[in-house]
């Protein structure tokens, strides 16, 4: 029966009361892999693909390896067996992950079984930890050290808490010769391994304190005193060998004060929780954060011929986890030659991480910066806020409000005052190509706060104050060279007491970096002109819903380059007439020529570095085009002598490239929204362009 794998499923239950903690227990066991899904969110195959590693460049890699319950002196396996088996995981898992890559070995307990041992055959106990050392240094850790960077933590299993002065023995001579002292004094209780490179906490914990080797038992004092002793802002694994929670009616083993422990994953914000004990594979979701719990099958089970020998490998980019796959091996399959000794199953932590709820914006928009950052986009994301309306506004204001990001050669913006213009009635076409507030003025209200309000006025605790930018009809008739906003709707809405005001805003594409601060100081513009007419609102509850995240490095929240606009286009044939000055008979040499043409060639040089830095979903070609007229014009009065001729010629002729190139980008995003490899080309030769031509401007500048 070997060969047959026995997963242990359950059946759903969700929990919810609304207070404080909601804990969602669902079972996820669909493949991974699905039509449409780009090559960075498939999983770890026998190698992972170069798409992969190259998408991983500039963010930080971990993997972890997730082990448990080895029961050496118990598990119902020869010695060889025992070796075979973990040799080949250790493989497996060679194969299976980048070499070089930083790799965590993370072993959840049960390191012998104790079972009719007693606390005092210490002799048998030692003899088992020596065994379990020694086949796990010579067949898992040495040769993954040759290969990665290795760390090694351990928790205490209930087979080692009766011995635990020979597990001490066992973790110190397994972890000799690592990068740090393993704390082996704080077995008993809880410790943290700590990775620099991406702020990561890895905690682990004694769950069977105070001895008890009958059923699950946290100290959470001293848990919660190493949590505190923690970056705030680090992101936080957990480690324990029981599991949260029974798993049927005849379970009896998990930690007892489960609550607690919720506790405790909901205020330190921990993002996964990693068990074994149980002898089968599972994950579910727990809490308001949607902490996942991760249990890993026994690598050697115990009385369990139709469970397999199972570890877990999973990926932590940027301390979020990407993407997991749960091994299971096959003792009667790898004795066949041409039989595959693994089967595999994808685990799913970041489908599952989309919600992202806090007490302030600036705690919930870390959160989801730091998920968009690891994966590169999410779907179905929702930020979940509630505070009171004083917190709210101060947090916004300090956090978002006054931040300034985004500037113009004239003008620099605070994204408070840029949710203002996008709020405006009427497009300030000067500064912005279109806003929100043009598609929510109607003739009775033009401005669409004034709608809202005299909604709430009638009906307070209906939910019919809605601002609404496009409909179905638009949306069908857009042509490629349309302005269709992102944000979809904002609606409004109090409780029966007219204390807490709910706002919900939804959105089919969310840029992260920049236009969700915009997004966040709109929603504090409404809140602040509604508390105005409302004074009784004593509490805010805001919802943010997007079909899509992402982050577009520089994106430009389509704040109109200086370059676009008309009045500057006008000006662009008299920063070139210094160069025809030379041509009219004025010598170049002279102090005053030479210092209106710097002056006119910097204020170009400062236009285009300013549109090179714009990214804008729609493209403006208009302003590129104004100047390669100009440049031309220049180049048609000068003679053959000039010296800054074959510049200019060089310049206009990359500005026509440059053209065709943000056309041919302009093409290819009106048939696709997601990131294609045409569009990966055009976007870098334009950054080359853009480049070459500052160059040139800067060479006529030097001369």
């Amino acid at each position: 029966m070997n060969g047959m794998l026995t997963l242990r499923r359950r059946t759903g239950r969700h929990i919810c009361p609304y207070a404080f903690v909601r804990i969602f227990f669902q079972i996820f066991p669909p493949p991974l892999e699905r039509s449409g899904e780009s090559g960075y969110n498939k999983l770890i195959s026998s190698k992972l693909p170069d798409r992969i590693r190259k998408s991983e460049r500039g963010t930080t890699v971990l993997y972890l390896m997730q082990m448990s319950d080895f029961h050496f002196g118990g598990a119902g396996y020869s010695e060889r067996e025992e070796e075979e088996i973990l040799k080949k995981m250790a493989e497996k898992a060679l194969n299976s992950i980048p070499a070089g890559a930083p790799l965590a070995l993370c072993l959840c307990g049960d390191f012998i079984d104790s079972k009719g041992l007693l606390p005092q055959q210490t002799m048998e106990a030692k003899k088992r930890y020596v065994r379990a050392q020694n086949v796990l240094r010579e067949s898992v850790v040495i040769p993954l050290s040759k290969k990665h960077p290795l760390r090694i933590g351990m928790c205490v299993g209930n087979h080692d808490i009766t011995h635990i002065d020979a597990m001490k023995s066992f973790a110190a001579t397994l972890t000799a010769g690592s990068p740090a002292p393993f704390p082996v004094e704080k077995l008993n209780s809880s410790y943290a391994i700590h990775f620099d490179s991406d702020n990561l906490d890895l905690v682990f914990v004694n769950s069977c304190a105070d001895g008890d080797y009958v059923r699950g038992s946290i100290n959470y004092v001293a848990l919660e005193d190493t949590l505190k002793g923690l970056d705030r802002n680090s992101s936080k694994y957990l480690f324990l060998h029981h599991t949260i929670m029974s798993m049927d009616s005849g379970d009896s083993s998990s930690i007892y004060n489960t609550p607690e422990l919720i506790r405790l994953l909901e205020r330190y914000s921990i993002r996964a929780v990693f068990h074994g004990h149980i002898h089968g594979q599972y994950m579910l979701p727990v809490g308001e954060r949607r902490c996942h719990l991760l249990g890993v099958g026994a690598v050697l089970s115990r009385n369990h011929a139709d469970v397999n020998s199972q570890f877990h490998l999973l990926c932590s980019r940027n301390g979020y986890l990407v993407e997991g796959r749960s091994f299971q091996y096959h003792s009667d399959l790898a004795r066949n030659p041409n039989g595959a000794a693994f089967s595999t199953q994808d685990l799913f932590p970041a489908e599952l991480q989309n919600c992202f709820f806090g007490e302030s914006f600036s705690e919930a928009y870390r959160e989801l910066c730091g998920a968009v950052t690891a994966r590169k986009k999410l779907y179905q994301v929702q930020l979940h806020v509630v505070s009171s309306f004083e917190a709210f506004d101060r947090d916004v204001s300090q956090n978002f409000g006054e931040k300034i990001e985004l500037h113009t050669d004239d003008q620099a913006y605070s994204y408070y005052q840029l949710a203002q213009l996008w709020e405006q009635p009427k497009v300030d076409g000067d500064k912005l190509y279109f806003n929100h507030g043009m598609f929510f003025s109607t003739e009775q209200y033009p401005n669409g706060i004034d709608y809202v309000k005299q909604e709430l006025r009638k009906k307070p605790t209906s939910s019919r104050a809605i601002l609404s930018t496009v409909c179905s009809r638009e949306i069908s008739e857009t042509t490629p060279d349309s302005f269709l906003p992102s944000l979809l709707s904002i609606q409004f809405g109090f409780d029966s007491n007219m204390r807490t005001l709910y706002i919900t805003m939804n959105l089919r594409a969310w840029e992260i970096s920049r236009f969700a601060k915009i997004n966040i100081c709109e929603i504090l513009y409404f809140a602040r002109d509604i508390r105005q007419s409302f004074p009784s609102v004593e509490k805010i509850d805001v919802v943010i819903n997007a079909f899509r995240a992402q982050i577009k490095k520089n994106f430009g929240c389509f704040l109109k380059a200086t370059l676009d606009k008309e009045k500057t286009q006008l000006k662009l044939s008299g920063y070139f007439s210094t160069f025809r000055q030379a041509s009219q008979g004025c010598d170049e040499t002279q102090t005053g020529y030479l210092s209106f043409l710097k002056k006119d060639v910097n204020q170009v040089l400062t236009l285009v570095r300013e549109k090179h830095m714009r990214s804008e979903t729609v493209i403006e070609l208009t302003g590129l085009d104004r100047l390669k007229c100009a440049v031309l014009a220049a180049i048609e009065e000068l003679n053959e002598q000039n010296p800054y001729l074959p510049q200019l010629k060089s310049i206009a002729a990359e500005l026509s490239e440059l053209l065709a190139a943000m056309q041919k980008l302009k093409d290819i995003r009106a048939e696709h929204s997601e990131p294609t490899s045409d569009m990966d080309s055009a976007e870098g030769q334009i950054d080359a362009l853009f480049q070459s031509i500052t160059k040139r401007l800067e060479t006529i500048l030097q001369e």
